[in-house]
């Protein structure tokens, strides 16, 4: 819910900012290179049981803009391991690493001649789910794919025709794996960071 806010309170901020200076509205059409970082929350209980729920996540996209319309294709990673104390199995490492690459479009809003540029968008993702286990000197791993569906709607700021900063609410659902004989899925919610260079 605060992640939510949070995106719309940038929304807003994009509608009221004062008119910029003319070097700071970005073209009507460009591409993009863009690196991402944020916080994501799996929301499956194989991750909560785990302690690996909470990841942080790395991206870099290919964006490019016709009209209002904003066409995009990435990649997008996250690893994290945890220790959980068994009373049979006594320590046992947890170690995921999710990985996902992914297509679709997004509506650019134009506000006036603002440099900010709020947005809504979805697409298809394909998504793989690793996890190893570690105890008492013994090792397992296993691993699935899946198709999802994304959804997520945020904001850049132009702070010149070529740079920009943005914040990025992103919903992945709809997957549905098998680990370890478990069904499960990689369904997450997360919160990033954008950076990008227009050209």
């Amino acid at each position: 819910m605060k992640q939510g806010v949070l995106c719309a309170s940038l929304f807003a901020a994009g509608c009221a900012v004062a008119p910029p200076s003319p070097q700071d509205v970005p073209p009507e059409t460009h591409s993009a290179v863009v690196a991402t970082v944020g916080e994501r929350h799996f929301t499956d209980d194989l991750f909560d049981d785990g302690g690996v729920d909470d990841q942080t996540g790395l991206g870099l996209a290919y964006e490019w803009e016709m009209g209002q319309v904003v066409w995009e294709l990435g990649i997008l990673g996250s690893d994290e391991d945890h220790h959980i104390n068994d009373p049979v199995f006594g320590s046992i490492k947890v170690d995921s690493t999710v990985t996902e690459a992914y297509l679709g479009a997004r509506h650019a809003f134009r506000v006036g001649v603002s440099p900010v540029r709020p947005y809504v968008g979805g697409g298809l993702s394909f998504v793989k789910a690793k996890f190893d286990l570690d105890a008492m000197g013994a090792s397992a791993d296993d691993d699935d794919t899946s198709p999802g569906l994304y959804l997520h709607a945020g904001a850049d700021w132009f702070l010149s025709e070529s740079f920009f900063l943005g914040l990025d609410f992103r919903v992945l659902t709809g997957t549905d794996l098998e680990v370890f004989d478990t069904d499960t899925d990689a369904d997450y919610e997360q919160l990033a960071l954008r950076v990008g260079y227009s050209f």
